[in-house]
């Protein structure tokens, strides 16, 4: 829709109201993520929680007290993922436009393609994890990321004919393994605490390290005078989620209540 937008519309239209128009479009996926939540039942785990009567009145307390090591590692993988996403997807695209003069749809088209590699090969990644475990995947998916995220920075910046699409794409790569971030989430914590647990780690690590992307980039830039410095951040990240991912025990083949 942005890529649609930015190229029927003028840009002073765009910036003066078209941008309403692709809030208003997805509209409808909103009703029907309603319809879906009414109709949605518990699982039958927590279903049997129920009945024996061992529901945890603070879950919060309870993940943060019982398994702060497991928090710890899903907000790392998830700090990958966010920080990864709103600096390529959502910095990248702005600063192309406003400090290298890219034409905002060739911009927004070049980040589509890096979405569109991951939605493609999002199921089979998702179906592959299922047979050889998530954690092949987590420990590919952030050394990749820590290989790549430089040079297609690099390349992006670029904004070569060619280089601004490759670089989308070669960062598509490593977040096409990291889809496989929220069954993994799902699987590391018991079923009592399930729910709570992965929104903190969710909530908390998109919140720290996804929402302050663009801001600490735009900073970092502005204080250091050299406009590559959020790589070299995202990077720092990339080493410590690549200790996580290595780190963690695999989950995939395991009863979900098992600790």
């Amino acid at each position: 829709m942005a890529v649609l937008l930015a190229r029927v519309l003028t840009r002073a239209t765009l910036e003066g109201w078209g941008w309403r128009l692709a809030f208003l479009v997805t509209l409808p996926l909103g009703l029907v993520g309603l319809y879906l939540r009414r109709r949605l039942d518990e699982t039958p785990r927590f279903r049997a929680v129920q009945r024996a009567r061992v529901v945890v009145r603070r879950p919060v307390t309870e993940a943060v007290r019982g398994y702060p090591g497991r928090l710890l590692t899903g907000l790392a993988l998830v700090a990958a993922l966010a920080l990864t996403f709103n600096l390529f997807f959502f910095y990248l695209p702005s600063y192309l436009v406003t400090a290298l003069a890219v034409p905002l749809p060739r911009a927004l088209a070049a980040s589509l393609a890096g979405l569109a590699l991951v939605a493609i090969t999002a199921p089979f990644l998702g179906r592959l994890s299922d047979r050889v475990g998530r954690r092949p995947l987590l420990v590919a998916g952030t050394l990749a990321l820590l290989v790549v995220t430089l040079p297609a920075f690099l390349l992006i910046r670029g904004a070569g004919p060619l280089g601004l699409p490759l670089g989308y794409v070669l960062v598509g790569l490593p977040l096409s393994c990291l889809v496989i971030v929220p069954p993994f989430l799902a699987e590391l914590f018991p079923t009592p605490i399930r729910s709570t647990a992965l929104a903190i780690t969710y909530g908390v690590g998109s919140a720290l390290f996804g929402g302050t992307a663009p801001f600490l980039a735009t900073l970092l830039v502005r204080r250091t005078g050299n406009p590559v410095t959020p790589a070299f951040y995202a990077v720092a990240v990339a080493v410590a989620v690549v200790v996580a991912a290595l780190l963690t025990s695999e989950t995939a083949f395991r009863p979900l209540d098992t600790d």
